[in-house]
């Protein structure tokens, strides 16, 4: 922005927002209530960091802070951000610049409101369209049947699982049973076999012990198949319940009807409005440029269509040049403002795309 000047008002800032203005010096009073005489709005300057975190952006920006204290105190906060800091520029000449620019603004805003209205319906033209708010439902239907699935699909893998577990654990329970009963069976035929009944009864009491450790290991074995055998139910009771929520979306699915959506086709509203701009814009270039300072700067574009624009006249070519001759008007302030407008617009040698060069005047009286 070097060279380029700006103002303009920020919202009001909410008290963690106020602590992010840096002010320096003090408030000042600025001006007075014109009923009561008292100074309400106060000013001082101070700067604050300007960041768009989007764009990993920032920007040191003056602040003119105004405290309007019409309301009470402690005031209204009104920050003013511009670009004007120097040691000449008075505390309160943003805010002098932006409220001068309001009049213009607000007969800005005016005057465009009239070309914001897409809804003329210049064609009448029905598009099928989708319709969006049947789309987000089914979107949202097809989202949660995939979370559904997916947790029918878990609860599925973990009953698998525990059986799995539970079938393994039989087969070691049945295959440590035997290898038991067999060495059990050998102690016992090994001691009907002793030599005497020492070693006889040793073995039988080798034999008795390791049936007993048998036994122990088979209640070990299904205490921890009751263990499994639960965790299996409870999530074959969390397989039946998800299956039950997946078929109630899936019937929700399959019973969203396809109800057919229309919309208007509003590209012909669409063209109409920029072209209503653009002579608006028109308009404006014109009353800025050659009507500036006349009675005729500030009128709308209907009353300058009337009193200008559809001015009958004539045109005549003659060289390099294309002279108009407007009929003249018989109000003597529109007359004079129309004959500067001619001046400035023969000044600026406007070249049309023909290449030839524009000349207007108006005549001096109403012609016949």
């Amino acid at each position: 922005m070097e060279g380029l000047g700006f103002v303009t008002i920020s919202r009001t800032p909410t008290p963690a927002q106020e602590a992010a203005f840096e002010v320096e010096g003090v408030f000042v009073p600025y001006l007075r209530d014109p009923e009561s005489g008292e100074l309400t709005p106060w000013v001082a300057h101070a700067h604050t960091l300007l960041q768009d975190r989007k764009h990993g952006l920032s920007f040191r920006a003056e602040v003119t802070l105004v405290v309007d204290g019409r309301a009470g105190l402690p005031g209204r906060l009104i920050p003013i951000l511009h670009n004007l800091r120097a040691e000449t520029v008075p505390v309160e000449l943003p805010h002098q610049v932006y409220v001068g620019r309001w009049p213009g603004q607000e007969r800005v805003f005016r005057d465009m409101r009239p070309c914001q209205n897409l809804d003329a319906h210049y064609g009448q033209k029905k598009v099928a369209v989708p319709n969006r708010s049947q789309e987000r439902e089914r979107e949202a239907l097809c989202q949660k049947l995939h979370t559904h699935e997916k947790q029918v699909a878990t609860a599925q893998r973990q009953v698998q699982v525990y059986q799995e577990r539970i079938e393994a654990l039989e087969q070691e329970a049945q295959h440590q049973q035997a290898e038991n009963q067999a060495a059990v069976t050998a102690l016992r035929q090994a001691s009907r076999e002793a030599a005497n009944s020492h070693q006889r009864e040793r073995l039988l009491v080798q034999a008795e012990r390791l049936a007993a450790q048998g036994r122990v290991h088979q209640v070990r074995f299904q205490e921890r198949r009751r263990r499994l055998v639960t965790e299996q139910r409870t999530w074959q009771q969390r397989l039946a319940k998800r299956q039950g929520e997946r078929e109630k979306v899936s019937q929700a699915l399959q019973g969203l009807d396809e109800r057919p959506f229309y919309d208007f086709d509003l590209e012909k509203d669409d063209l109409m409005t920029y072209l209503r701009m653009a002579g608006e814009n028109a308009h404006r270039f014109v009353q800025e440029r050659y009507f500036a300072g006349t009675c005729l700067e500030k009128v709308d574009e209907a009353t300058m269509v009337r009193v200008v624009y559809n001015q009958p006249g004539w045109v005549r070519r003659e060289g390099q040049y294309l002279h108009v001759l407007l009929q003249g008007h018989g109000d003597l302030d529109v007359q004079s403002a129309v004959v500067q407008a001619c001046q400035r617009v023969n000044q600026a040698q406007i070249r049309l795309l023909s290449g030839q060069q524009l000349r207007m005047e108006v005549s001096a009286k109403i012609l016949d």
